[in-house]
Formats: structure tokens, C-alpha cells, sequence
């Protein structure tokens, strides 16, 4: 033995004589030996003793055990090389224990050589297997532990490797990730290009084609989106030199990209933004124009280049330019109109905001022009529209005011609510002159409108002043002197709410009445719709009351509340019914509910038939579940205990204690067709199996009801032409029997064998990376290096493990910062390296950490980023220019991608928004513009789509102050054309929008009101032409607003050629005056109250009329639906088989149903109007009185009262409710 150190070995052998021979001759060659004569006693001491460094195992241990059994029990737990002793010779042996442990296996008696040399051989196999474990983990361990994406290929196409990564950074997993090829995840137009130029490098002879080669390219991610990477890659080659593959590693380059986006992006923006961008000297020479400048002014860049803003000023703007540049110089900024000349001669009004900037060193001055031509022609009859309006509220029936939200002042008034008050309302306070209150209404809206952004509040009120129900609708509308005001509009609803509460007083007496019986009771036309169900009914179909009406139990089936053939057969059972004209008992008949539980029901079927011939069907069904529940319990149980059994995947065997096969598990997923049950159930084990497994069994077996405890035993047979490996798990079953669970472990045993093989791949994709890979402790020692780390540095592989961390970076943290910096890894960051020859480099370092072996490593990726550094300061300096001139601008500047995503942000302006750029960058219009995203999005969508510039206008409020903006959204094109990003310019444009917007709000305000108006109203010409509709108008005649205007209105409502004879607007345009009259208008679909009001022009001629018509048709409805509700529930009583009644607070019958008849021979009139305790047993009156003192009290029904009640014979009968 040529070892220093002395080893330990655990001989196995249940030959006690043999076993001190053969301890002898181990000890005298420099061993420790410790011995076991029993399988289980060497499984014992193996995993007890960890000074135990290899196993001499004999395979024949008698009873018990068996020494290959010991083995797998042991290897297990602990990785040890065990060689087989045994007195056999026979292949059949050899290959029983070489699928156990490849260490090997000695014939006894073989002689001390032998025996020596077969130790020394397992001792130097397992030390080589032990080292190629290690460095198979620590390759893996680096791999699956870098920041970069480590990729590689084989020479079809196909991926062998994916590091984990990969998943952080595309959304797939690296076992995704193996087996695509470069379409599966490279972006459609890389795919081409890459593949042409790896076909071309093949085609070169290994000495001329490249080391290695970095590219950018995109990867498509599994979530659709797009990935900006850095590829490095290079050839794997193998043991001969031969080309193997393709292997690289992928680094993020998102950042540096955006960069390069932002600076291209700043450029375009100012070169397409829509308005006129321009920087001067204080001389008016031109130093930068915009593109839309040139299109403004009708000149190529050259021409306007080479012009001074004197010669595009007309003279009076000329004349005024030495007084705005000392303006400018004074205040910082200033704004102004001006009026430029086009090359073509023609005037182009202007509006300029100009400011004082730094251009570069040279003192200059930026200006943003909006052409404002359209804008000048927009402002004009804003008044006379709103005028107009306020003639059409004053006409309207509904009452219409409006007041301060903080004084209360009534800011105006309509002519209907000063008639319901007969007085003067404008100048008076609200709940003065309408609630006769010394104080602000304690129901007063204005704090809920004042949350609501503009929108309307919809409520409903009773004024007692004037004893009226109104539908009030509120919103805050801005008034034209700028002012937020409460609009309020009333339409008086109290004929439809006294007509609704006594339709709400039957439904809901009517309704608790049906709802109290503990019973389903129901309603069905022929068809099987529900008309009528009760609560309970409703529950059981896991609804409401109200959803049932027109279902049908078919629609229920349908979404899964019962069985299609349950539904089928009620409604064919409940049409038979209606057809015999005679009731039916049903004595049970099931309900499967969702769950598949199912309830069973007792019903009583009754058909009914009303005066109008119509046919219907009453149901009443009362529980019956509970003396079925017994059966469906045993049911359930038999059917778990089957599932149970079929989801276990191990075949299952019962055998007695001979051996011989009396059961097995025929729900079993395993395969059973190699041996049928009939070939081997009641026959022993022997007949059966292989002997040595069969004997292997019977010994187990024979342990089992020796010892009581469970045995665990392993074999292998032939199986699908491979041998597959088997695990026993034997339990006793009863005192004469014994379950055996077998499962198949193939798979776990073939796992050893890919070991080596990811070791080598590991290593491979280590050595050949691109980047420098070192693995380090926290002190800074070198414990790996990669083929690259060698050649950058200059150093060899000897040379830099013997050196630390800090001999070639000069930046290494020092030991007790680095702890602390370690906490937050994985990490980035940037430094300096140091070569050999003393020279510096920059290198981006990224940082992770490893647990390999108890240790805690890190590993470094460093890569050279000399021509990047280059590259970002190029960048930087190009950026700086552009950047300058955007945030010089108090317009907000940004742009935005597809998905909404600010790329950049510039501008003072963006403190109007109390925000930073950093605060917009990266960030999404949903996440910051919460509720108005969509419409953000919607417009930047339109100028994708369109490729063409949307200006809107936007009023906002920041620090109390309301601004407006004009914004104009256009588009930012690639190089191929395409529209890729938007660019978004802000200008306030507060002070020139005040008056105009104040008349343009309170215009569309109006408008709004008189769409939303629930009457149908339009204004009517003398002609009978109708000049503005509102929606509801046009709306009930299949129409738009506009589709009405220039209609006549009898054309429009009568579809005759000339106006009626009641028509009231010829009426009113004859004397003058209101008039109004009730008729039913086919077309419009209902019963009107038609009202027209003469409408006069600002000369006081009378220019029309404002024709009102309010739809009646609603409340003529629910005085029919009282009708036929008290019908309905009339019905539903007389043929309940239950005892109904209702009493007044003072024990008085109020109504009783005809069952007091038939079940009791009292006749209703006698029963109706007296006191119930004249027919309540005396001994009872108590328990009556506390039941129904706490009815009433609590507010809610009650169940459980029991009580005699008088029959009309004298006799006494008991009852429930």
C-alpha cells in the first residue's frame, strides 16, 4: 500500500474463521480493519463509522441480508467503494453485482495478491471518480451561477446548453431552451444573417476562421417581448481539434441600446415636432431650425439657412425685435405673437415663446412657433350658441337651476322652478328659497360632486315644501367666469312613486308570505319558464328570485346546476300535468346539484288555467335528503376507496407465507400485460420468478413474520428489451399474509452514468468562454481560471492560482468592506485590470456567488470594455448637445414606444407636473396616468397607425393653479421608415385659452345637460323643421341628433306630410303661448305628455318653439304589474297547501289564505278581522305571544313555534309556523 495514511476497511463476512484469516492479511499490509458476519450489522457500522474508507463485501451472507442488498442499503446513504467476495464464478453472479457498484469483484481463495491489487485498483477508481465529481460541480456551479446567458450549439442548429440565466433574462427555461435551434429564439431578421455567416466560417479551414467574434443581435422573449443582447461566441472544440460546436455567451445590453435610442430619438424629436423650433443669436442669425420649420415657411434648409429672421418678419414684427430680445434678456423668456412671411408672400400668423439659452458657448435665443391660423377663425359665435341654450332650459318642464358651491348664491334658474315657488329665484341662497332652511341642507351633494371630476351624481329626493318625489341629477360645471358650479336637474317623479310604493307594498307582503313556507314553491308556462319561485326554490339553483323569472331548468342545466336529463324530464313531467288538467303526487325524485350531491324531493304538481285561457303550473316540493343520506354515504365511500387504489402507480402483490400470489392491485397504472394476473395468481413465487429473486423474496418474507418489521429489498429484470431495476417494499397484511408495494428506480440508477458526461461538458463551455472566468474566495484567492482569463492577463494558469485577486486589480476591495459588499450579490460593476506587462484595461466585472462543497466562492465574469467605453463617450457627447437643447425648452418633450413606455423626458416643463425625467424614463402611461391611460394611449395609437401628427388641447391643475396644454403627438421613424416611437410636445397655452375655453366648456356643458335629458326634446323652426334634437330623440326614432336636423317633426314622429290637427306647436307659434296635451305616438313606442314653449330670438321675434315630450308609458306599466301581481300571488295562495295568514300589530287577522277552510272548516270571512287568540289553545296564548314579540322586535323571520289550533268541529290541532 503506497499511502502515507493509514485507511480503514469494513470486511463483510459471515465466516467467522475466514474473516480473522483475511483481517489478518489486511492488517499486515497497513490497513484497519473492522468486521461484520451479518448484512444488516455492515449496513450498521457503514453509516455509523465515517472512518470507514472502503468495503470488502462477501455476496452469500446465509440467512437474512445478502451482501449485494447491504451494499445498495449503504449506497444509499454514503458513497463508498465496495468489492464484491464471493466463491462463485458464474456471469450470472458477475452481472447481479455490477449493476450494484463497479469497484470489483473477487473470487475467494484468489490468493493475497489478488486480493491487494483489487483494493489498490478500487481505491485509485473511486479517487478518480471522486475528483471527476468535484469538477463536474464546480464547472456546473460557475455555469448556472453567471449573470450572463452561457449558450451552446451543436453543428445543426440545435442548443445542447442553456445556462439558468436564461430564464431571468428570456422567459425560458434552460430544458426549454435545449433542443431549439436559432429561429426558436433569435428575432426573425437576426436569424438569416447568423446562419449565413456560421455556414460561411464552416466552410473555411479551421486555421483562418475566427477565434471568436461579438456580435448584438435580439432575442425574442417567451413573453413576446424583445431582448437587446452583446453575443460573444467562438468554436467548441474537442480532445482532437475537431469542430464540435458553437458556444458564446449573452449579455444584456438593454441600457446601452436606450441610450443610443434616446440620443436618435432626441434628434428626431426635434426635428419632426410639429411646431417651428428654431435657435437665433441676438443678431437673428439662424444656428438650428427643425425640419418643421422649412415645411412652415415653404423653404429648403440651405435657403432657410442661410436667411436672417429679419427677412421672414413682416416690418411691425421687425420694428418690435430689438424691444423683445431686451425683453427676453431681462425677464429670461417671454411670449408674443408675430406675423412671418412664407416664400410664397403669403402672411402666417404666429404665436412664439422665446428664452435665453446657452448654445453651445454662444449666447442665443430658442423660439417655438405655432402657426395659429385656424385658431383665429374658431373663436366667434360661442355666445350666441350658449344664449341659445339657456333659452331651451328656461323652456323645459324639469327644474333646472344653478348655484355657488361655496356661497350658495342660485346663479340661475329656469322658469318652471320660479313657477313651483312663485318667486324670483336668481340672487337668493338654495336651501333658503327651496327647503325654507336657515342652514346648507344636511343631505346637500356638493361634496360627493366635488369628488366626482365633472361627472353627473343621479339621486332621488322628497321635498316635503312642496310634497313632490324628484329624479335629481347634479354635476359641477364650470361657469363662465371660470368658477365651478353646481348644476342641478329635477324631474318630478311623484305619480310613478306612489304608484311604485303601492306596487312595492303588495310585492314585498305578498313575497315574505311565499318566501316564510320552508318549501320550493313555483310558478311554469308550458314552455317551462319561471314566473314565480320562493327563496327556497332560488337557493337550491344557487340564485336569486329575480334571476329565475323566465329560466327554465334546461337554461340551469346548461350552467352546470343539474343534469341535462333532470331538467329534461321535469319539464316533460310538468307538461303532462298541464295537459291531464289533474294534480300529481310525486313521491320522490332526485336533484343533482353542482357538486354532484344530489337532494330529493316530494312534489305536489298542480295545473292551472287563467281567465284568458292561458296555462300554467304550480309546484310545491319539500325536502325529503335526509333518509336517502345513508345510501349516498355508503356510495361515496366505496367509490373514495376505488379512486384511492387506482391513483397509486406501484404494482401491489399479497402473498401468504409460502410465497404463492393471492392478490394483486388490478387499478395499477404500472404495465400488466407482460404477465397477466391469471399466469401467476395462486401460484408460489418460485414457479414464477427467477431463482435468485424468488429466493431473495422468501427470505425477506421468511424476516418479516420473523422480526414484524418492513423489509426493503431491490433486483432487476429484462423488461422491453432492457434490464430495468425494481425496489420491494414488504409489510405484513393480517398475522398469515404479506403486502409487497414494487416500484420501478431504472431512472435513478442510470443518473451516475450522465455524470461524467456533464462534467466534460461543463468544463468545456468554462475553458472556451469568451470572457475571462475566475473563481475566488473572499480573501481574494484564485481557486479556477478560464483559458481566456489567461490570455488577457498575460499569465499563466500556474501563475495566477498561486496569486490573489488584488495583483492585478487594483481596485479589489479590502477584506473587511468586501464581506459587507458580498451581501449583495449578484452584481456589476466597473473597473481596471492590470496585465502582465503592467498595462490597464477597463472591464465590466460581474459577480455571484457559489456554494461549492461547504465553501462560499465567488465568481467573477470580467469583460474588456475598452471600444465600449469609446463608443458611450462618442455617445455621450452627441446626447449632451441635444439634451441641452430639449431641457432649455419650457415645452414638456418626451417620447414614448408601442407599449407606452417613456424612452426620454425633457423640458421645464415637467415641473408643471411636479416631476423629473427620472421620474418618466422606463416608466408606463398606465402606471402614472392611472383612469386617463386609455386615452393616452388611444392617441398615441392613432399616430402609430397613421404615421401622421394628432394635436389635442389638455387642462390640467397643479399646486391650485388650472393650466392648459396644446399637445401634439407625431411620429419618430426608423431608418427603414417605420414609425417606432412618438414624440409627445407639451405647450402651456393657460393665458390664450381662458376666455375661449370658458365659452367652449360651458357650450358643451349645455349640450351635455340637454343630451342627457331623459325627456325627448328638440328645437322646432316656424317651418315645423327640427334645428337640434337631443339624443333621446333621436335615439327613440332609430336615429342620430344630426340625421334629425332639417326633418320635419310630424315627418319625423307622424310620418305624414302635414302637421296634425292638435299638433301644440302650431299652437304656440299662432298665440305665442305654451301649450300642451297627453297622446300616443306609434313611433316613438309610447304614451307622451307633449309640451311646446315659444322659443324667441335676441330681437325678440319669435324664432320657434322647444318641443318637450315626457314618456308616460312607464307608470301606465306599473299600475298594470300591480294588477298582475296581485293575481299572480292570489293564485299562488289558493293553491298552497299551507295555512297563511297575516295579523296587525294588535293580533288581528288581516288575511288568511283558503286552507284555513280545507284544513280547518273555518270560512275565510269568519276567520278575517278577529283576534287570533279566539282560535289559539288558551294553554298556548304564550309561547304565541313571546314568537311573535320577537318577530317583531328583531325584524327578521323566526321558525319553531308549535301551537293547537281550534278546528271548526271543536277539535284541537296541532300546527307549526
Amino acid at each position: 500500500m503506497n499511502d502515507t495514511a493509514r485507511k480503514t476497511i469494513l470486511l463483510v463476512e459471515d465466516d467467522v474463521l475466514i474473516a480473522e484469516a483475511e483481517a489478518m492479511t489486511l492488517r499486515d499490509h497497513g490497513y484497519d480493519v473492522l468486521t461484520a458476519h451479518k448484512g444488516a450489522k455492515a449496513v450498521e457500522a457503514a453509516l455509523a463509522d465515517p472512518s470507514i474508507d472502503l468495503i470488502l463485501m462477501d455476496i452469500d451472507l446465509g440467512r437474512g441480508m445478502s451482501g449485494p442488498e447491504a451494499a445498495r442499503k449503504i449506497l444509499e446513504r454514503r458513497g463508498l467503494p465496495i468489492v464484491f467476495l464471493t466463491s462463485h464464478s458464474e456471469r450470472e453472479m458477475v452481472d447481479r453485482v455490477r449493476e450494484i457498484t463497479r469497484y470489483g469483484y473477487i473470487i475467494k481463495n484468489s490468493g493475497d495478491f489478488v486480493l491487494l491489487s483489487s483494493i489498490d485498483m478500487a481505491f485509485d477508481l473511486f479517487e478518480a471518480h471522486e475528483k471527476t465529481r468535484e469538477r463536474e460541480e464546480k464547472f456546473r456551479l460557475m455555469a448556472e451561477n453567471a449573470t450572463d446567458i452561457i449558450l451552446a450549439m451543436d453543428l445543426e442548429g440545435r442548443f445542447t446548453y442553456a445556462s439558468p440565466s436564461v430564464e431571468t433574462q428570456t422567459g425560458y427555461t434552460p430544458e426549454e431552451v435545449t433542443g431549439m435551434t436559432l429561429p426558436n429564439i433569435l428575432v426573425e431578421s437576426y436569424v438569416g444573417p447568423v446562419i449565413e455567416e456560421i455556414a460561411r466560417e464552416l466552410a473555411e479551414p479551421p486555421a483562418k476562421r475566427s477565434r471568436s467574434r461579438t456580435i448584438e443581435v435580439q432575442f425574442a422573449r417567451k413573453d413576446g417581448s424583445i431582448l437587446d443582447v452583446e453575443a460573444t461566441v467562438g468554436w467548441l472544440i474537442d480532445d482532437r481539434g475537431e469542430t464540435i460546436g458553437i458556444q458564446g455567451n449573452a449579455r444584456d445590453i438593454t441600457e446601452r441600446k436606450r441610450a443610443e435610442n434616446r440620443m436618435r430619438m432626441m434628434s428626431e424629436m426635434l426635428d419632426t415636432a410639429p411646431g417651428s423650433i428654431t435657435v437665433h443669436d441676438h443678431g437673428g442669425r439662424f444656428l438650428f431650425a427643425n425640419e418643421k420649420t422649412f415645411e412652415i415657411h415653404g423653404y429648403a434648409r440651405d435657403e432657410f439657412m442661410a436667411l436672417n429672421l429679419s427677412d421672414i418678419d413682416v416690418p411691425e414684427s421687425t420694428a418690435l425685435f430689438d424691444e423683445r430680445v431686451r425683453l427676453i434678456m431681462e425677464r429670461g423668456e417671454a411670449s408674443f405673437e408675430v406675423k412671418h412671411i412664407h416664400k410664397d408672400g403669403s402672411i402666417i400668423p404666429m404665436e412664439v415663446y422665446a428664452k435665453k439659452v446657452d448654445w453651445l458657448g454662444t449666447p442665443a435665443l430658442l423660439s417655438i412657433a405655432t402657426d395659429i391660423t385656424e385658431r383665429k377663425r374658431a373663436e366667434e359665435a360661442l355666445e350666441t350658441e350658449r344664449a341659445q341654450m339657456l333659452s331651451v332650459f328656461d323652456s323645459l318642464d324639469e327644474v333646472i337651476y344653478v348655484t355657488d358651491m361655496d356661497t350658495y348664491e342660485i346663479l340661475f334658474a329656469n322658469k318652471k322652478i320660479q313657477e313651483i315657488f312663485n318667486k324670483p329665484m336668481v340672487g337668493g341662497v338654495c336651501y333658503r328659497e327651496i327647503q325654507r332652511l336657515d342652514a346648507p341642507c344636511p343631505f346637500c351633494t356638493n361634496d360627493i360632486i366635488r369628488k366626482m371630476d365633472y361627472r353627473p351624481y343621479r339621486w332621488e329626493y322628497y321635498n316635503p315644501v312642496v310634497d313632490r318625489h324628484y329624479q335629481i341629477t347634479d354635476r359641477v360645471i364650470r361657469w363662465p367666469d371660470g368658477r365651478d358650479v353646481r348644476f342641478e336637474m329635477a324631474v318630478d317623479i311623484t305619480d310613478r312613486k306612489r304608484v311604485e310604493e303601492k306596487l312595492k307594498f303588495s310585492e314585498s307582503l305578498l313575497r315574505t308570505i311565499m318566501d316564510t313556507i320552508p318549501s320550493c314553491i313555483y310558478l311554469k308556462d308550458f314552455e317551462g319558464k319561471y314566473l314565480f319561485s320562493n327563496e327556497f326554490m332560488a337557493r337550491l339553483y344557487g340564485t336569486t328570485t329575480e334571476e329565475m323569472l323566465g329560466k327554465t331548468d334546461v337554461y340551469y342545466s346548461q350552467r352546470l346546476r343539474l343534469k341535462e336529463e333532470e331538467a329534461l324530464a321535469f319539464i316533460k313531467d310538468d307538461q303532462d300535468v298541464i295537459r291531464s288538467k289533474q294534480k300529481k303526487f310525486v313521491p320522490e325524485e332526485p336533484f343533482t346539484l353542482p357538486d354532484g350531491s344530489v337532494k330529493w324531493f316530494q312534489t305536489i304538481k298542480t295545473p292551472l288555467e287563467l281567465e284568458d285561457g292561458s296555462e300554467y303550473l304550480l309546484g310545491v316540493s319539500q325536502d325529503i335528503t335526509n333518509r336517502k343520506l345513508f345510501e349516498n354515504e355508503l356510495d361515496d365511500s366505496l367509490d373514495r376507496n376505488r379512486a384511492m387504489l387506482s391513483a397509486i402507480p406501484d404494482l401491489m402483490f399479497v402473498f401468504d407465507r409460502q410465497g404463492v400470489f393471492l392478490d394483486h392491485n388490478p387499478f395499477a397504472g404500472a404495465d400488466m400485460t407482460v404477465m397477466p394476473p391469471e399466469q401467476f395468481m395462486n401460484k408460489p413465487i418460485g414457479e414464477i420468478m427467477p431463482p435468485d429473486i424468488a429466493s431473495l423474496t422468501l427470505t425477506h418474507l421468511d424476516l418479516l413474520f420473523e422480526t414484524g418489521e418492513e423489509q426493503v429489498y431491490g433486483y432487476s429484470l429484462p423488461f422491453g428489451g432492457e434490464i430495468r431495476h425494481y425496489e420491494s417494499r414488504m409489510v405484513k397484511y393480517g398475522e398469515e399474509k404479506a403486502l409487497a408495494i414494487v416500484r420501478d428506480i431504472t431512472d435513478r440508477k442510470k443518473a451516475d452514468e450522465t455524470l461524467k458526461e456533464s462534467e466534460e461538458r461543463f468544463r468545456t463551455l468554462f475553458e472556451q468562454a469568451n470572457d475571462a472566468i475566475l473563481l475566488h474566495d473572499f480573501s481574494g484567492n484564485i481557486h479556477a481560471v478560464n483559458a481566456s482569463a489567461r490570455r488577457r492577463l498575460g499569465y499563466t494558469e500556474d501563475e495566477l492560482l498561486s496569486m490573489t485577486i488584488a495583483d492585478f486589480d487594483p481596485d479589489f476591495i479590502a477584506r473587511d468592506d468586501m464581506r459587507r459588499f458580498w451581501t449583495s450579490l449578484p452584481a456589476s460593476i466597473e473597473g481596471r485590470n492590470r496585465r502582465k506587462d503592467g498595462s490597464m484595461f477597463p472591464v465590466e466585472i460581474r459577480l455571484s456567488e457559489i456554494h461549492y462543497r461547504d465553501q462560499h466562492l465567488i465568481m467573477a465574469q470580467v469583460s474588456d470594455i475598452t471600444d465600449r467605453r469609446k463608443a458611450e463617450e462618442a455617445l455621450h457627447r452627441s446626447e449632451e448637445r441635444y439634451r441641452r437643447l430639449v431641457e432649455s425648452s419650457d415645452d414638456l418633450i418626451f417620447s414614448v414606444d408601442r407599449a407606452g413606455v417613456f424612452q426620454t423626458a425633457g423640458g421645464r416643463r415637467l415641473k408643471d407636473y411636479g416631476l423629473t425625467p427620472e421620474d418618466l424614463v422606463g416608466k408606463s402611461i398606465e402606471s402614472l396616468a392611472g383612469g386617463d391611460a386609455p386615452m393616452f394611449l388611444k392617441r398615441h395609437d392613432r399616430v402609430f397607425e397613421s404615421g401622421e401628427p394628432y394635436t389635442y388641447e389638455h387642462t390640467f391643475e397643479y399646486a391650485g393653479v388650472v393650466k392648459t396644454d396644446q399637445t401634439t403627438i407625431y411620429p419618430i421613424r426608423d431608418a427603414e421608415g417605420r414609425v417606432e416611437y412618438v414624440g409627445v410636445l407639451c405647450r402651456d397655452i393657460t393665458t390664450r385659452k381662458k376666455i375661449e375655453d370658458t365659452l367652449v366648456y360651458a357650450r358643451d356643458e349645455w349640450e351635455r345637460i340637454f343630451d342627457a335629458m331623459p325627456d325627448l326634446v328638440c328645437i322646432i323652426d316656424p317651418e315645423h323643421r327640427v334645428v337640434r334634437s337631443n339624443r333621446a330623440f333621436a335615439e327613440r326614432l332609430g336615429m342620430t341628433p344630426g340625421e334629425t336636423a332639417g326633418k320635419t317633426c310630424y315627418e319625423l314622429v307622424h310620418d305624414t306630410g302635414t302637421p296634425p290637427e292638435f299638433c301644440p306647436h302650431v299652437k304656440t307659434m299662432a298665440d305665442g303661448n305654451a301649450h300642451s296635451i297627453e297622446t300616443e305616438e306609434i313611433r316613438l313606442g309610447g304614451i307622451f305628455q307633449v309640451t311646446t314653449t315659444p322659443l324667441y330670438g335676441p330681437d325678440g321675434a319669435l324664432t320657434g318653439s322647444v318641443h318637450v315630450a315626457r314618456d308616460m308609458s312607464e307608470r301606465v306599466k306599473i299600475e298594470e304589474a300591480l294588477r298582475e301581481s296581485e293575481e299572480k300571488y292570489r293564485l299562488l295562495i289558493e293553491h298552497s297547501h299551507d295555512i297563511i295568514y297575516t295579523l296587525n300589530p294588535d293580533g288581528i287577522f288581516t288575511f288568511v289564505s283558503p286552507a284555513w277552510t280545507s284544513m280547518l272548516g273555518h270560512p275565510v270571512d269568519a276567520v278575517e278581522g278577529r283576534h287570533f287568540t279566539e282560535f289559539i289553545h288558551p294553554d298556548d296564548h304564550p309561547a304565541c305571544f313571546d314568537f311573535m314579540r320577537l318577530v317583531i322586535e328583531s325584524g327578521r323571520r323566526q321558525e319553531g313555534v308549535e301551537y293547537r289550533v281550534k278546528h271548526a268541529d271543536g277539535s284541537w290541532l296541532w300546527h307549526t309556523t
